[in-house]
């Protein structure tokens, strides 16, 4: 053996060792994800903007009122006192008294008709007064409909108007296939039958009828006042209008 001593071998150098506190990571925001924020912010607040200014108009806005116009403004009325009733009709047209025509119907008292002045032998709308009661003038209208070969009756109805209850007939026309709308109401004793005019139906109303005079009694009317006839004949009968 060897006298050199024996010289064991250096220990192996010992490997650093990792610390156990990490480090934190550093997060970064690139230029590219910035400008995305900035973008949205932007956009969003034009967008704010831009609703607040259109609610703010909106709401200061004037909104047009719109009235319709009546037609019926400058019409002339008809105002009938010795039967209790009036209405208004359009300027160039006339009211005509056509009970002569109707005579052949004896429940007719009197039958009004009104119509352009150019067209002397048509009606637009007509106000007829019958000495019936309205159950009876139904019925009686109803037979006549039905009587008449030119005509079909299409329906009868409830009518309500100038705070009356009365009946609606309507009646069709077999050479033409119109239909016509008659309204009846009992007011003054009377029943009245008025045409489907919607317009004059409008301004038609019931008013209080004046006193009656003349006829074959011979009635007087009150002190102030005097008898209008209405007509020229024996006997005529009349209102009493004030002097």
């Amino acid at each position: 053996m060897d006298q050199q001593s024996f010289q064991p071998n250096p220990p192996a150098p010992t490997p650093p060792q990792m610390s156990q506190e990490t480090s934190p990571v550093r997060k970064t925001f690139t230029p590219k994800f910035i400008g995305v924020i900035v973008l949205l912010l932007v956009v969003g607040g034009v967008a704010y903007a831009g609703l607040w200014f259109w609610q703010k108009q909106s709401s200061e806005m004037m909104v047009p009122i719109f009235t319709p116009r009546n037609e019926t403004t400058n019409w002339q009325t008809y105002r009938n006192e010795q039967y209790g009733f009036e209405f208004k009709y359009p300027g160039d047209w006339s009211v005509r008294d056509l009970t002569l025509g109707a005579s052949h119907d004896k429940s007719i008292v009197k039958f009004f008709g009104a119509g352009p002045i150019s067209i002397s032998y048509d009606t637009f709308f007509s106000v007829i007064v019958y000495s019936t009661l309205l159950e009876d003038e139904i019925s009686r209208q109803i037979s006549l409909i039905e009587s008449n070969p030119n005509q079909d009756l299409v329906s009868v109805s409830d009518a309500s108007m100038f705070d009356l209850v009365g009946k609606t007939i309507v009646s069709r026309n077999k050479t033409t296939n119109e239909s016509y709308p008659t309204h009846y109401f009992y007011k003054n004793s009377r029943t009245y039958s008025l045409d489907d005019n919607e317009q004059i139906l409008s301004t038609f109303k019931f008013i209080e009828m004046s006193q009656f005079c003349g006829g074959i009694a011979g009635i007087q009317c009150p002190a102030g006042y005097t008898c209008k006839l209405d007509g020229n004949y024996p006997d005529t009968g009349g209102v009493c209008v004030k002097d």
